[in-house]
């Protein structure tokens, strides 16, 4: 039977004898592992209340199972010991909870422009028929992200400026943003009924029709190609200009198209 060796096992509070030369399992070597080693004392009483052979190895079967026992508790122990020492870390405990309300989250994600629009709502109210301070006031909730406000604000500049062409782009610009595609190409058209030459409007009617689902290209062609050509010295001629070269097109002013950046 193969033999093995292993070094002392150290435990706190006692010396227990090394493991010794033999030719039992390596089972046995771990539980011999576990008997102290005998004093002086203990060596001479064993000497002198010695027991029969027989009695000798129930006892011995005993003290094995005994210490079998003894491994076992202290394995339990040890893995309850190493089980309460880990420590979980949640999401929550990173980032805090996202169900609860907490007003240091709150505080952080508080609109920017909160201040500004509460000071030009106490403006509108004393203002009622003033629509530039209503269309402000519109503007500022279309821009925080509160388009459902801000449709209220717009209509109501529209019915105090039914005939202005920017207060009715506004609005159209508004709904593209906030996603309501068929609202937004209502009011480009009825600005440009208003102002057929509005640059402004032709080109971001362009731009509604390219990001249409599925693209309506033909259509973004014809107002890119009005808003280049309605004056071209503006910015928003230029870019007009670069979509038309994106499509193939060339510039409808007669000056050459910016070259296309090559694909990343």
């Amino acid at each position: 039977m193969a033999t093995s060796w292993s070094p002392d096992i150290a435990v706190p509070g006692s010396r227990l004898a090394p493991l010794i030369r033999t030719g039992q399992s390596s089972d046995t070597y771990y539980l011999e592992a576990c008997i102290r080693e005998p004093t002086v004392s203990q060596r001479r009483r064993s000497t002198r209340t010695q027991l029969p052979l027989s009695r000798d190895r129930t006892s011995r079967s005993g003290m094995r199972r005994m210490q079998l026992a003894f491994v076992i508790v202290s394995s339990l122990v040890i893995c309850g010991m190493l089980g309460a020492a880990v420590v979980t870390i949640s999401p929550e405990d990173l980032f805090g909870s996202t169900d609860s309300p907490d007003d240091g989250d709150a505080e952080n994600f508080e609109d920017p422009n909160q201040g500004v629009i509460g000071e030009q709502q106490t403006v509108v109210a004393s203002q009622p028929d003033d629509v530039e301070e209503t269309l402000l006031l519109a503007n500022l909730l279309g821009n925080s992200g509160r388009l459902g406000e801000a449709i209220p604000m717009y209509e109501r500049a529209i019915d105090l400026a039914p005939d202005d062409a920017g207060v009715r782009l506004a609005f159209a610009r508004a709904l593209a943003d906030g996603g309501m595609s068929a609202d937004a190409e209502l009011q480009f058209v009825k600005a440009l009924e208003l102002d057929s030459n509005n640059q402004e409007a032709h080109y971001y009617l362009a731009e509604l029709y390219r990001a249409w689902t599925p693209p309506r290209e033909a259509e973004a062609v014809v107002h890119y190609q009005r808003a280049a050509e309605i004056d071209p010295t503006t910015l928003i001629s230029e870019r007009a200009t670069t979509q038309l070269a994106s499509f193939g097109i060339a510039s409808p002013t007669g000056s050459p198209a910016p070259a296309t950046p090559p694909p990343a």
